[in-house]
């Protein structure tokens, strides 16, 4: 992939023609469709533009449909798998630190992990494989729409007459005044996307269990 083009993904991913750029890239193989974050495909698939709505899916396919509890129960058997927590320390990397937080690193957008650890595996793959499940309204993801074309979706973390203030995945902060918003769309899902779990195997699952446990 292009190097230089990655580097921009974090900019250009805000803007309406940002998005046409960053979807054209990732048509290209400039950019790998696997490398964008979920947070990013299920912007692109809301996007305003319905030209860009169609393109991310033909891409990246609809968003999940499955049956949230089907999808739990099919892990039930990494419960009693015997994990490895240096595997379950990479796939945390991987799909969990951009929001989360556990022992002194990663991000803090989601809940802390730290305070998960005694909770039993089976509600934490609960909370892994559907998110919005038992949400609290405080993570609720929010889309904000720019009147200079931008898009915003994170976190309202404050809120005044004069403006808003977003935690966004990776970690960042980033305030708006309420006379840059054309409109605001609060949903009541996580913003923690369903699907986090795909491709991974139950011992995979076994491995991420017992590293958020220790």
């Amino acid at each position: 992939p292009d190097t230089a083009i990655a580097q921009l993904v974090p900019t250009i991913r805000r803007h309406s023609f940002g998005r046409r750029a960053l979807l054209r890239a990732v048509e290209a193989g400039q950019i790998p469709d696997y490398s964008m974050t979920p947070q990013d495909i299920e912007a692109l698939r809301n996007a305003p533009e319905s030209d860009l709505r169609e393109r991310a899916l033909v891409i990246w396919g609809a968003p999940y449909q499955e049956d949230r509890q089907t999808i739990i129960e099919s892990y039930f058997p990494a419960l009693r798998l015997t994990g490895k927590t240096d595997q379950g320390l990479a796939i945390y990397h991987q799909r969990c630190a951009s929001c989360h937080r556990w022992g002194n690193e990663g991000a803090r957008v989601g809940p802390d992990l730290n305070t998960m650890r005694d909770q039993p595996k089976e509600a934490l793959l609960v909370g892994i494989v559907d998110p919005s499940r038992e949400a609290q309204p405080t993570h609720y993801l929010t889309h904000l729409q720019l009147r200079n074309g931008e898009t915003i979706s994170g976190i309202i973390d404050q809120s005044s007459s004069a403006s808003l203030r977003l935690r966004l995945p990776g970690g960042s902060n980033r305030t708006i005044a309420r006379t840059a918003i054309e409109s605001i769309q609060r949903s009541t899902r996580s913003l923690m996307p369903e699907g986090l779990e795909s491709g991974l195997s139950q011992q995979d699952m076994a491995d991420l269990l017992t590293f958020l446990i220790q």
